[in-house]
């Protein structure tokens, strides 16, 4: 992270300032419970910053902004483009052909999961998925492609900044989870 900084001009005060945040710190979990009070040993914090801190929202956009580098590559002809919302990072791959867009997908997949794996960050398999955006001319694109796979694909919809997004671009899914969520109410 401190390579970082210095890459993106943060030098002098400001530079030692969230050095001294960043280093030397060491943490340890504590859990009381009605009679029961427990707590771990002391261990040093190697990577990351405190949830819930004020530097931890600026560090972490200095931290991932160089993802975007992936898809902006000579070689990627504007295939696909990396779309960065806080924390929440999305993939738009596109091709007419099938075949080219299953090796699209998995060549910046792959660099996706190297650049992860770099930075000591991981893919929440749980959050991933790959949507097909499809057509009426196309119905199925077979792909099985992810991060170390463990990515849900060939989804027909998944909520996105909450609102249902489906595979063919249709409002329907989204007015049936607002009519569930009615119901519910």
């Amino acid at each position: 992270m401190l390579s970082k900084l210095r890459y993106y001009g943060i030098t002098g005060t400001i530079y030692s300032f969230i050095k001294s945040y960043l280093e030397n710190r060491h943490q340890r979990a504590k859990l009381e419970n009605n009679d029961y009070k427990s707590c771990s040993s002391w261990g040093i914090v190697t990577h990351g910053v405190l949830q819930g801190s004020i530097l931890g929202p600026l560090l972490f956009l200095l931290y991932i902004n160089d993802i975007t580098k992936i898809t902006n590559s000579k070689d990627n002809n504007n295939k696909s483009k990396l779309v960065v919302f806080v924390d929440n990072t999305s993939l738009i791959i596109t091709s007419p052909n099938p075949t080219n867009f299953i090796k699209d997908t998995y060549g910046v997949l792959t660099n996706i999961n190297n650049w992860f794996k770099a930075n000591f960050l991981s893919v929440n398999s749980e959050k991933t998925s790959l949507i097909p955006f499809l057509t009426n001319n196309c119905s199925h694109i077979p792909i099985s492609v992810g991060c170390d796979n463990n990515m849900k694909y060939n989804i027909s919809n998944r909520k996105f900044l909450g609102i249902m997004i489906d595979n063919t671009l249709t409002w329907k899914s989204h007015i049936e989870m607002i009519i569930l969520k009615l119901s519910l109410a």
